[in-house]
């Protein structure tokens, strides 16, 4: 076999660890598909979340491309109702714009983005509230570009 393509490596596939010789494979990493969120407040509402989640959060998004982002949002969730707007009240949770686009989408979980330092929370209510809204999912792109 001279050549294999994984289109995702999952988390728990390391090919690398089982290769009788590592440093004879070449190994390429090529983006997949992204995702970016450009309003925080309409992508959050428009998210279904179940009814058992609730919570009241201050989160702090940093956005250096889309200022109306950059921002610190009081979000309500409330029997399957997701509520934001804009606050001046000290964050719960502060996250990078990319992570909160992967958790909104379930590419990753809160704690592995808690793990590469692009979210920071308060305590663990924060992180609990915020697991229960974001579940950790396989992705797939229907679409092609």
């Amino acid at each position: 076999m001279t050549e294999v393509v994984f289109e995702r490596e999952h988390e728990s596939t390391r090919l690398i660890d089982v290769l009788p010789d590592p440093r004879a494979a070449t190994v390429e990493i090529k983006p997949g598909a992204m995702v970016r969120i450009v309003d925080v407040p309409a992508a959050l509402e428009a998210v279904s979340l179940p009814e058992t989640v609730s919570f009241d959060l201050a989160i702090e998004v940093t956005d250096d491309r889309c200022a109306w982002n950059d921002d610190t949002f009081r979000v309500v969730a409330d029997a399957g109702t997701t509520t934001v707007e804009k606050t001046d009240v000290n964050p719960d949770a502060t996250i990078e714009i990319g992570a909160l686009s992967q958790l909104l989408v379930g590419a990753r979980s809160v704690s592995r983005v808690v793990r590469t330092d692009r979210l920071s929370v308060t305590g663990s209510d924060a992180a609990d509230a915020l697991d229960s809204a974001f579940t950790r999912q396989d992705v797939f792109l229907r679409e092609g570009f």
